[in-house]
């Protein structure tokens, strides 16, 4: 699907269930609805940015090698941690509603932000957004997201 909430779904349970030490997206350029990019094989011409180009993004540029994935109780989150950068990521996905989440830090020893997040809204025109308007509560940190969102926060 073009829109990339069958990725989403997809990398989401992949991510939180299996654990795995390394993945690929082999599809980057192909027809329209398969594609990260549209393309035709035979003419060497490329066609539109799929959206769910942009929901990838929010999982391949946070979720590096060497990172942690982190278990939770919250089955739309992964969680990934790098302790050498003492950075966490957040990749939740709002799939078929709205939702507003707290997350609990108070596993982490120490916890300052500053903190980030990306947003690909696949029902509308947020594709990969930067917004640095969050901020911490102490040990928590509360984020709305709308329907048929990806969104990746990162705290350091």
């Amino acid at each position: 699907d073009e829109s990339g909430m069958g990725l989403a779904r997809n990398l989401m349970l992949d991510l939180v269930w299996l654990h795995p030490v390394a993945w690929v997206y082999w599809q980057v350029l192909d027809g329209p609805g398969w594609g990260l990019i549209a393309s035709n094989d035979g003419d060497a011409k490329l066609g539109k940015v799929a959206t769910k180009y942009h929901v990838l993004a929010q999982y391949s540029r946070h979720i590096r090698e060497g990172m942690r994935i982190l278990d939770n109780d919250d089955h739309n989150t992964v969680v990934a941690y790098d302790g050498e950068e003492g950075k966490l990521v957040l990749v939740t996905l709002a799939d078929l509603w709205a939702n507003t989440i707290t997350y609990d830090l108070s596993a982490f020893g120490e916890v300052k932000g500053p903190v980030t997040r990306w947003v690909t809204n696949t029902a509308g025109s947020a594709r990969y957004e930067k917004h640095t308007d969050l901020t911490l509560q102490g040990k928590t940190l509360t984020v709305k997201l709308d329907k048929k969102t990806v969104q990746t926060v990162e705290i350091q």
